[in-house]
């Protein structure tokens, strides 16, 4: 282990080796963030990979915190000095990890670690911060944002009621007919309508 660590948020203030849940140590700062070293992350995800989903440990709250306050400024490993580089997690949850390109050590702010378990994100770290993980999770950012539009526009229940006929639609034994008989039906509508 290396010697006197910092935290990634306040380079000034020192991190402590413990034990963050059984079979898994970390650095932790007095707010309650925490720095996964990536051997102690791997060692442990090795311990548990086969179990599924990663329970939380005994005596744990697993209820995540209404709201989980991302450090806003950019972050050098503890380790090694690098930059650590951000990540999103998923579309659902509103806050990014940090992991550094180098060691491959990962910074959780206060609650990250709990609300990663309690979503059984634990032992998927590593997949946050691939490419392809990261362009999936753009499209359903993208999906969630263009949905949100079409509602603010529409309003929920036509939206609704679109999303209903596009359902039906897309499972009708002659759907091709169907979709092309409302296209028929919109274009001969004319320009009475509106946009």
């Amino acid at each position: 282990m290396p010697g006197r660590l910092l935290s990634p948020v306040d380079r000034t203030t020192p991190l402590r080796y413990e034990e963050i849940e059984p079979d898994l140590k970390g650095y932790t700062d007095p707010n309650g963030g925490v720095w996964l070293p990536f051997d102690d992350y791997d060692r442990w995800l090795t311990q548990h990979r086969s179990t599924s989903p990663s329970p939380p440990p005994p005596d744990t709250d697993t209820t995540p915190p209404a709201v989980i306050e991302d450090s806003p400024a950019g972050k050098l490993c503890p380790e090694d000095g690098a930059f650590l580089i951000r990540r999103r997690v998923s579309a659902e949850i509103e806050f990014h990890v940090d992991r550094c390109g180098h060691c491959g050590g990962v910074w959780l702010d206060p609650h990250e670690w709990q609300t990663l378990r309690a979503h059984g994100l634990a032992k998927s770290l590593a997949l946050v911060f691939t490419d392809a993980y990261q362009a999936k999770l753009r499209a359903e950012l993208q999906a969630q944002s263009h949905r949100q539009r079409l509602e603010t526009v529409l309003g929920s229940a036509d939206l609704t009621r679109i999303e209903q006929f596009a359902d039906w639609a897309n499972t009708h034994e002659h759907r091709g007919m169907l979709l092309a008989h409302l296209q028929r039906l919109v274009e001969s509508t004319g320009p009475g309508g509106s946009d």
